[in-house]
């Protein structure tokens, strides 16, 4: 997925002079970028666990979402039109956003049922504020709107990432 993401990311950088750019189709590429390295840091916390079937076909359904999600993020060199690329694949992006988002409650299922009640409220409430905010991601055009959640969603993973002092 982070290769996916990077590289087609590069060539877009690379072809920039034929780019237009669109804010809310940048802000969603950092955010993705974030969240793959904050799950990459995540992922580290199985390695004390024991895998089973289970959870191998967790890692491979979550793994498929994450590429899903690169290539759709990221357009191929083709596109040089963000905001109409941006447009055009938002319900397919932001759905297999709200999946992989709601991905988390399995992962932390996984680790076992005191892991998951330990997580509290919060934790829900902010599984279900993102997954929500993906909703209407998918069906409103309005750039602003895109804006707004995109920094709110930053922020919900910069707030998660603090949690873990």
């Amino acid at each position: 997925a982070l290769t996916t993401f990077l590289s087609r990311a590069v060539s877009l950088i690379v072809n920039r002079e034929q780019v237009k750019w669109y804010l809310p189709h940048l802000i969603w590429c950092f955010n993705w970028y974030s969240f793959m390295l904050l799950d990459w840091w995540l992922i580290f916390g199985w390695s004390d666990k024991p895998v089973h079937y289970w959870v191998y076909l967790f890692f491979y359904v979550k793994a498929s979402l994450m590429v899903g999600i690169s290539y759709f993020i990221v357009p191929g060199r083709q596109y040089t039109d963000l905001e109409k690329y941006y447009n055009s694949t938002r319900a397919i992006l932001f759905g297999l956003l709200a999946l992989f988002i709601l991905s988390d409650i399995v992962d932390s299922a996984l680790h076992g049922t005191e892991n998951l009640h330990s997580l509290g409220a919060s934790y829900f409430i902010k599984v279900g504020v993102a997954t929500a905010f993906c909703i209407v991601s998918a069906v409103v055009s309005r750039k602003s709107v895109h804006i707004a959640i995109a920094f709110v969603m930053f922020a919900i993973g910069t707030a998660t990432v603090l949690s873990f002092h």
